[in-house]
C-alpha cells in the first residue's frame, strides 16, 4: 500500500505527487518526529491518492477489501517537510528480468553524483530507513558511502516479507550529505522464472529513506535508467551464488549458517495507536 499526496487538483499526475506513506505486511503505524510533518491546504498538498497492490493468484471472484491509511493532522505548524529519498530500483527499471534460479545476489550502485545535483541542502536527516524485498527475499543491505568510503549500513538478516514486508532498521537518525552515495544489494533464492515486478509473486529491491527537511527536486530517487540522466542512474550487478556463504556473511556470523532465525521488526513508535500518517498543517 502507498500513499500519495497532491499539491494540484490535476488528477492521478504521477509527476505531480509525492509519496508521503508505504505499507506492506508488518509495518506498523508511522508517527513522524515532533519537528516534521506536510503542509495541506492551499500552500500544501490538497489531495491524497491511494494505491494498494492486491493478489489473487486464484482469481477468487467476490472478494471485498476495506484497507485503507487514516491522517492526523494538527493545526500547529511543524518546522520541517517529510521527504521519502528512494534507493536501489524505485522504479522497476528491471521489471521482467529474471532473478536467476537458486541463491543469487542483485547490486544498485547509485552514484554520489545523484545526491550532489539532487539535494538543495547540503545536509539532511533520516530518521527511518525501510528495506524492502517481496517473498524470495533472504537478506538486503543498504551502505552509504561518503568519499569512496562506507560510513554505515542498514539491514535486515533474515528477511520474511508476511513478518516485515518493509523492514524498518533499528538505529538512530543519520545525516545524509550532498554527494554521499548508495550501495543496495539484495540476496534471493529464487526459482527459475522468477522476475522482477509488480506482483506478489514477483521480486523488489528498494530502499525508502525517510528524512527531512524535504528537498524540491522532483525526482529525488536513484536507479537503473533513471530518466532525469545519468547523474541519478545506478548501475547494477547481479551474481549466482555457489552456496550460502556468502550470505552468511552479510549477515554477520561469519559464515555460520542459522535458517531458524524469522526476520523481526520492533516498532518503536509504542505511541500511535493505529496505523496513520501524522502530518502538520
Amino acid at each position: 500500500m502507498i500513499l500519495y499526496a497532491h499539491k494540484q487538483n490535476n488528477g492521478c499526475n504521477d509527476f505531480a505527487m509525492d509519496m508521503v506513506f508505504v505499507w506492506a505486511p508488518g509495518e506498523g503505524p508511522l508517527s513522524l518526529p515532533d519537528e516534521v510533518g506536510s503542509t495541506l491546504g492551499a500552500e500544501g498538498y490538497r489531495s491524497f491518492e491511494l494505491e494498494i497492490h492486491y493478489n489473487n493468484p486464484s482469481r477468487d471472484a467476490g472478494v471485498t477489501d476495506s484497507s485503507g491509511a487514516r491522517v492526523y493532522f494538527t493545526s500547529t505548524l511543524r518546522p520541517h517537510e517529510l521527504g521519502i529519498y528512494q534507493v536501489g530500483d524505485p522504479l522497476l527499471a528491471l521489471g521482467g528480468t529474471d532473478v536467476g534460479d537458486g541463491l543469487t545476489r542483485h547490486d544498485f550502485e547509485c552514484p554520489s553524483t545523484c545526491s550532489a545535483t539532487t539535494m538543495e541542502n547540503d545536509t539532511v536527516t533520516v530518521f527511518r530507513e525501510l528495506l524492502h524485498m517481496h517473498e524470495k527475499g533472504l537478506t538486503m543491505t543498504n551502505t552509504q558511502v561518503r568519499d569512496g568510503f562506507p560510513i554505515r549500513s542498514g539491514s535486515v538478516e533474515f528477511y520474511d516479507f508476511e513478518q516485515a514486508g518493509v523492514y524498518s532498521v533499528i538505529q538512530d537518525s543519520f545525516a545524509l550529505k550532498r554527494g554521499d552515495s548508495f550501495r543496495t544489494t539484495c540476496y534471493y533464492d529464487a526459482n527459475q522464472g522468477d522476475k522482477i515486478g509488480l506482483a506478489s509473486d514477483d521480486e523488489m529491491c528498494i530502499a525508502f529513506l525517510l528524512y527531512y527537511p524535504k528537498q524540491t527536486f522532483p525526482a529525488f530517487y536513484c536507479g537503473p535508467d533513471h530518466f532525469a540522466g545519468e547523474a541519478c542512474t545506478a548501475d547494477y550487478e547481479s551474481k549466482t551464488l555457489v552456496d550460502l556463504g556468502e550470505i552468511a556473511v552479510a549477515r554477520g556470523n561469519n559464515g555460520v549458517i542459522d535458517n531458524s532465525c524469522g526476520a523481526s521488526n520492533d516498532d518503536d513508535n509504542d505511541d500511535s495507536a493505529s496505523s496513520s500518517l501524522q502530518v502538520g498543517l
